[in-house]
């Protein structure tokens, strides 16, 4: 089973980017898998566990003791070819999280860091997961910053987990959460 862990963006926020996502996408016409999950920020990448029960309440225990926390949007970006996402700037929340959650989990479960865990882990929220983003998605991604006004700070109240069977996009299903209070 794949467990995923995030910090999610609050009904509001989560309307405003994607109500901007959706109307260009009628433009663009590329996948809405990316809002199969809540508008989120990945703590951790998704991750292959046999006791997830027992995994998401060790978590919970470790990240019950954060308060909500702002995060900021600086930018839109194109990642790899297939991926269109806000870059969220760094802060020392959110780098504690992830820090916590990879050498807690390592030591406890045995789950080993994936390449795009630790120090050059670049946190984001996605907008578009398509194999057909190319080129001329350049234009979405001018035209999504027309609309949505940078930077943006969010405050963040709410840790989120699904499971999935495999690591296909739009195959988890959120079964958990903490409120931060």
């Amino acid at each position: 089973m794949y467990l995923w862990v995030g910090a999610v963006f609050d009904s509001n926020a989560e309307n405003e980017i994607r109500s901007i996502a959706n109307k260009l996408n009628e433009n663009y016409n590329l996948s809405t898998v990316a809002f199969s999950l809540p508008q989120h920020i990945s703590l951790k990448i998704s991750f292959d566990c046999v006791d997830y029960k027992g995994v998401i309440d060790f978590i919970k225990g470790k990240l019950s003791a954060f308060s909500p926390f702002e995060v900021k949007i600086n930018d839109v970006t194109k990642i790899d070819g297939s991926l269109i996402w806000l870059e969220i700037e760094e802060n020392e929340t959110l780098r504690k999280m992830h820090n916590l959650l990879n050498s807690s989990l390592l030591k406890k479960f045995g789950i080993p860091l994936k390449s795009f865990d630790g120090n050059e882990f670049k946190f984001h929220t996605t907008i578009f997961f398509d194999s057909n983003i190319n080129e001329k998605h350049q234009a979405l991604i001018c035209d999504f910053k027309k609309q949505f006004i940078l930077p943006e700070k969010y405050v963040i109240k709410d840790i989120k987990f699904a499971i999935s069977q495999n690591l296909t996009a739009g195959k988890f299903e959120v079964i958990d959460e903490i409120v931060l209070d």
